[in-house]
């Protein structure tokens, strides 16, 4: 059985993948992402088109949350071991230094969580 791997998104040759983030071109936000390919609007295809499915990231090791009360902080060890890390939904795109839950599939890491929410994943836009 597959057990769950933790890696934090980064740079990949000093280069992070940019948003399409000019919300003019869908209106007032970007939150449509949320019902995505429901009463598709060709002017949403540029915003589509330059979201990516593959991100470069770095393994953890040791994630845990802390155990103080209130809003809890994530605690974790960097290791050496970089691979790219794949997800299946072009609304799920998370900024930099995010830390994703992982499976491995057939020698492929595939990506099916965040430890935030974020631009598409909760509605609002990341700054």
């Amino acid at each position: 059985m597959n057990q769950p791997e933790f890696w934090i998104t980064v740079q990949e040759g000093g280069v992070y993948p940019d948003l399409e983030t000019d919300s003019s071109v869908v209106g007032s936000s970007t939150y449509g992402y949320s019902t995505w390919n429901l009463g598709f609007d060709q002017a949403l295809a540029p915003i589509m088109e330059a979201r990516t499915l593959r991100w470069y990231c770095r393994k953890l090791i040791n994630v845990q949350y802390t155990a103080s009360v209130g809003k809890q902080a994530l605690t974790y060890d960097l290791t050496d071991k970089y691979e790219h890390v794949y997800m299946l939904d072009i609304r799920n795109q998370p900024p930099e230094g995010s830390v994703l839950l992982c499976v491995r599939i057939n020698y492929q890491l595939y990506a099916f969580g965040c430890e935030s929410r974020h631009d598409g994943a909760g509605g609002g836009v990341s700054p």
